[in-house]
């Protein structure tokens, strides 16, 4: 039988480990924490709208239906607030307007849906914010507008079967790298425009994008230092017309963006292309769309 709980209030960390239900829905609910690592759950997790002033351990843990934290408030500054290291997920990750304090870990985690952190705010200021290192999504990982991060993200070698989404996201980490997504799959798109504001480092370094890469739109502030690495990245199509010139470095060495689409406006003062290569560049005519130039009028 599934476990339902609301509105209930927990004095202690309710204990976990290895159990096995069909279905745990808990709504609502205050709790010091919770400890579940190795569980199986036949159906849903779900925890939406709890408020939770201590860790939520689900390390390798099996989840068969989709784990829902919508809504959910979990404050643990001083270290891991979620710990979801090599997790099994079977349905969709669905963090919608989740606000986080402290270390969101799930390296090597496997997610057979979505994993959508639309409107979520992750807070751990100078340590890593989102930890999704090695982790495995089958359809879409999306952050759209709304989301934040303070602290680093970190998706270095995921694999992700559909799209990659930071659209009109607020990511922060002054003087340091706000995005590492080094050697990622990415089967189709991985948006990082459409009024993305960034604090701090993006680094992309041997991602492979089968469909655009694309800043479209986007702000990134790193002055003391390379504001965006795109060195041996593989794409069909590359999108770098910012919002503004990139104020940091950008190094594109070894990249190869298929068709690149560029304006001069928004060329960074210090630009890093050896043996960048690219099949068209197309540039904005006025009042009309862009056009390809050949190859060999690199700037």
């Amino acid at each position: 039988m599934p476990a339902v709980l609301t509105d209930c209030h927990f004095d202690e960390v309710p204990l976990l480990q290895g159990a096995r239900t069909r279905e745990l829905v808990m709504s609502g609910c205050d709790l010091p924490g919770l400890v579940a690592d190795t569980a199986q759950i036949d159906a849903r997790l779900v925890l939406s709208r709890c408020r939770v002033t201590g860790p939520l351990v689900l390390t390798r843990a099996q989840i068969n239906g989709d784990l829902d934290l919508r809504d959910m408030v979990i404050t643990c500054p001083d270290g891991e607030a979620i710990s979801a290291v090599h997790t099994k997920v079977g349905g969709d990750v669905l963090c919608a307007n989740l606000a986080v304090e402290g270390r969101f870990r799930l390296s090597g985690a496997s997610i057979d849906g979505e994993f959508d952190l639309e409107g979520a705010s992750l807070r751990n200021p100078g340590g890593r914010a989102l930890d999704a290192y090695h982790v495995q999504i089958a359809e879409d990982f999306t952050c759209h507008p709304g989301f934040s991060a303070e602290g680093r993200i970190i998706l270095s070698g995921a694999t992700v079967a559909a799209a990659i989404g930071f659209c009109g996201a607020r990511l922060s980490n002054p003087g340091d790298i706000a995005l590492e997504a080094v050697d990622v799959t990415v089967s189709r798109n991985f948006d990082l425009g459409r009024g993305l504001t960034v604090d701090g480092a993006i680094q992309l370094d041997g991602t492979h994008i089968g469909t655009e890469l694309s800043f479209r739109d986007a702000g990134l502030t790193h002055p003391d230092g390379t504001a965006l690495s795109l060195r041996a990245i593989q794409t069909r199509e590359a999108d770098l017309r910012t919002r503004r010139p990139i104020d940091g470095v950008v190094d594109a060495r070894n990249a190869r963006l298929g068709t690149l689409y560029d304006a001069p406006d928004t060329w960074p003062a210090d630009l890093r292309l050896a043996e960048t290569t690219y099949d068209a560049l197309a540039f904005p005519p006025v009042g009309g769309r862009a056009s390809p130039v050949d190859p060999a009028h690199q700037r």
